[in-house]
């Protein structure tokens, strides 16, 4: 605060208490912030505690059923309270003798603010809230004091988000995921100097195709022998995923370099003849996939940056099975954020062919977890009887005579691209469209 201070007053300010008020401000915030760090690390010290004095790793390994173990972990919690959770500030006022939540033992809190100024701080803040009229100052000192006394949800919100490894298989995969990712965060970082048109640095490509390789057979591994070295793009259908290892790879990131290596790097794909850089996306996608599968707060982390996967879309190294992972029996994304997709959709259908995987969305946004949307029925079956859209979407031509005017299939020719097969699949795309116009009507 004192270095503060003595650059502010070397400064040509006329407002110079309006700008001290504000780096205060700041500063608070920064406390606040800090804190909760501090009660994470704290609840972690508590739980090592409480693991070593209940034994709860002997139970863990003996209690197959875990409803022992869950016992035991709420007993030790409900006891461990006080050490845990912050102390409610106090006000300085006459509520503080009168309500029993403030003369309640709320034991002793890590970096109390009112111990640490000496006096209590709301009083101040009250004050300063009625005697200023700057509108951005009033939003700090409002959004200071609901953080001062939204402290415990705060927490018990971040704590949440913990997760608890026990067994050595996770704990051992945990400690090489965060190793290699940040390999894997330098590489795409860089990707732009060594994954270009023009150059490709093969050794970079081939170890970044590794780790990649890694996350997504790990993502179905339940112990050490379940280890693949190869690539199958048909686990994520046929598989079971690994749910404790989504969230963990949600804990460290894994998804963000992933989706950096696509959004800056898969615009070359139209020009490279490299079969090794194509198998990259498919791996970024693939993981991705894997990440998001049957897990809501990966599919809404991942929704965020819909418009990267919506890029070059039309090359399908795995787009579409992505987008249908995201959105599968996520009744958030399926309610709120389906139009961002579904014009996609119908634009891919119709230049570069009707194929059966690109109808698989429309089957999954009209039902979530065998609940019926009716609202996305309705919009599927508008978009196909669309007459700008139903000759594409629903028959493949039309041929009208004088007597007998009907509709007919004229397939287009399969065209083939350095990436995929375009072109029409008939009677699979006629199986599938049989199958989203039962989901329509049922």
């Amino acid at each position: 605060m004192k270095n503060i201070l003595e650059s502010l007053l070397g400064e040509q300010d006329l407002d110079i208490e309006s700008t001290i008020k504000m780096k205060v401000i700041d500063i608070l915030n920064y406390y606040f912030d800090y804190k909760q760090d501090k009660l994470l690390s704290n609840l972690r010290r508590v739980f090592l505690h409480m693991i070593e004095e209940a034994e709860l790793l002997k139970l863990y390994q003996s209690d197959p059923t875990l409803k022992q173990l869950r016992s035991k972990i709420q007993e030790c919690v409900a006891h461990y309270t006080k050490y845990i959770l912050p102390r409610i500030s106090l006000t300085g006022m006459s509520i503080d003798e009168e309500e029993e939540i403030f003369k309640n033992d709320q034991g002793e809190d890590i970096l109390d603010i009112n111990e640490l100024l000496g006096f209590e701080l709301l009083p101040v803040l009250l004050q300063q809230l009625a005697l200023n009229n700057h509108k951005v100052f009033e939003r700090k000192l409002l959004h200071i004091m609901l953080k001062m006394y939204n402290q415990r949800e705060q927490f018990a919100n971040t704590a949440k988000e913990l997760l608890l490894l026990f067994d050595e298989v996770n704990i051992s995969n945990f400690i090489r995921s965060k190793r290699i990712n940040e390999t894997l965060r330098k590489n795409a970082e860089s990707s732009e100097s060594w994954l270009t048109t023009s150059k490709v640095d093969e050794s970079l490509l081939e170890e970044t195709k590794e780790i990649l390789l890694f996350f997504y057979n790990s993502l179905f591994a339940f112990n050490a022998n379940d280890e693949e070295k190869h690539y199958d793009p048909l686990r994520i259908e046929n598989c079971p995923v690994n749910k404790v290892r989504q969230d963990m790879y949600r804990h460290i990131k894994v998804y963000e370099p992933i989706i950096s290596l696509i959004r800056d790097n898969i615009h070359i794909v139209e020009s490279s003849d490299n079969k090794e850089v194509n198998e990259l996306f498919r791996l970024c996608f693939s993981v991705l996939s894997a990440f998001a599968k049957n897990n809501p707060a990966n599919q809404v982390l991942l929704a965020n940056t819909l418009v990267v996967f919506l890029y070059n879309m039309h090359n399908n190294l795995g787009h579409v099975k992505l987008l249908v992972e995201i959105y599968r029996d996520n009744l958030y994304l399926c309610t709120e954020r389906i139009e961002e997709v579904l014009h996609d959709i119908i634009r891919l259908i119709k230049t570069t062919g009707r194929k059966a995987e690109y109808l698989e969305f429309f089957k999954v946004i009209q039902k979530v977890n065998g609940e019926v949307i009716y609202n996305n029925q309705k919009r599927v079956l508008d978009i196909f009887l669309d007459p700008k859209n139903k000759k594409e979407l629903l028959y493949l031509g039309e041929v009208a005579n004088e007597f007998h005017p009907r509709n007919t299939f004229s397939f287009q020719k399969a065209i083939y691209s350095k990436t995929s097969k375009v072109g029409d699949e008939p009677y699979y795309y006629h199986a599938e469209l049989i199958e989203v116009a039962l989901s329509g009507f049922l």
